[in-house]
């Protein structure tokens, strides 16, 4: 957990504050990795409680901005469960900025969010060419230690989620060079591999007996 300066008073701010302990509105500028006191604040600010600021009035911020799909507002809780998610992915798109990643110097694709709640079905996880998929629903707590202990993935949480979808996003902006795929094949295996059949494999017969020397999850022993 990172400190940050108090731009209008004394105490510390932390990187969800909405106020100063004072009560003054302030804002995180993600470009400065500062507070600010001044507007334009971001327009999911009333909605999610989104503590950046925005490009002008009434715009979004940087990280809301990528979110091209928000999940149905009829959906019982779903507000919380969203605000939570953009959250975490806030919290991923500012550590990621310390590699200038998504940042105005990064030339490259930004990653576009679909953010979905269970409704009639349960929403899917994943990424697509740029485009990253949530299940905002895996905010509630009960949701998701309950999804944690069917597939025995001790580190699921919402920060994870976004860093492990993103991941997959920056692989696929990485894997357009040429020079790139060589060199992770070489590290990592083949990624052209069936990943239905890995996965299948996995959890019907387990990971490796040495699964433990070489990764932190079961899981990322499955496919390469």
């Amino acid at each position: 957990m990172q400190a940050f300066s108090n731009p209008v008073g004394y105490g510390t701010l932390w990187f969800h504050n909405l106020l100063t302990a004072e009560g003054t509105p302030v804002a995180y500028d993600p470009q400065a990795r500062a507070f600010l006191p001044t507007p334009p604040f971001c327009a999911n600010r009333d909605v999610i409680g989104c503590n950046w600021i925005a490009p002008e009035q009434g715009a979004f911020c940087r990280s809301c901005a990528m979110t091209a799909l928000a999940p149905d507002l009829e959906i019982p809780d779903v507000i919380p469960n969203w605000a939570e998610t953009e959250a975490a992915k806030r919290w991923v798109i500012d550590n990621l900025g310390r590699w200038h990643w998504f940042r105005p110097e990064d030339p490259g694709t930004r990653p576009v969010f679909h953010m979905l709640a269970d409704g009639y079905t349960l929403a899917p996880m994943g990424h697509g060419e740029g485009v990253v998929t949530i299940s905002v629903s895996e905010a509630d707590p009960v949701v998701r230690v309950t999804r944690k202990e069917a597939l025995n993935e001790p580190y699921r949480t919402m920060i994870g989620h976004m860093r492990h979808e993103i991941a997959h996003m920056l692989w696929w902006r990485l894997s357009l060079r040429e020079d790139f795929l060589v060199a992770f094949r070489e590290m990592f295996g083949d990624e052209r591999a069936d990943y239905g059949a890995a996965l299948e494999k996995h959890y019907e017969q387990g990971p490796p007996q040495d699964w433990e020397l070489f990764y932190l999850t079961s899981y990322a022993s499955a496919p390469p």
